[in-house]
């Protein structure tokens, strides 16, 4: 084929080309900045993944402190053993407290019943 006939043909095939060519590039060039732009958001993100990071085993280092701390205190049964027992020893020492006192040698004189039988009469006083 000659040369002018293949221009001639490209002219006709391609009406407007150059119209296409500019709004694909003008494309591109907004496709670079996105692009940039994205590159300063990834930058960022990763200092912000590196703190979480370190967040995440500081938090870690907290729960396992806490748990420890935890299994060191006294269980439910174990407080309710005491309790309970506590209780029986102040009921029984309030029981047996008259009879501690006696062998101690504290107890308070038992008073005096009054008496049963009337008194004689005495003389009348004389003034």
């Amino acid at each position: 084929m000659p040369r002018g006939t293949q221009k001639a043909m490209a002219d006709e095939l391609t009406p407007g080309l150059e119209a296409r060519v500019a709004k694909v590039e003008a494309h591109v060039e907004h496709l670079r900045e996105s692009v940039t732009g994205f590159r300063g958001d990834f930058k960022d993100l990763r200092g912000d993944l590196k703190d979480l990071r370190h967040d995440v085993v500081t938090l870690k280092v907290d729960v396992a402190t806490v748990k420890e701390n935890v299994r060191h205190l006294p269980t439910k049964g174990f407080i309710v053993t005491v309790v309970g027992i506590a209780l029986v020893f102040l009921a029984g020492l309030a029981a047996f407290a008259p009879k501690l006192q006696q062998w101690a040698g504290t107890a308070p004189a038992e008073p005096v019943a009054a008496p049963t039988t009337p008194l004689p009469p005495s003389a009348p006083a004389q003034r």
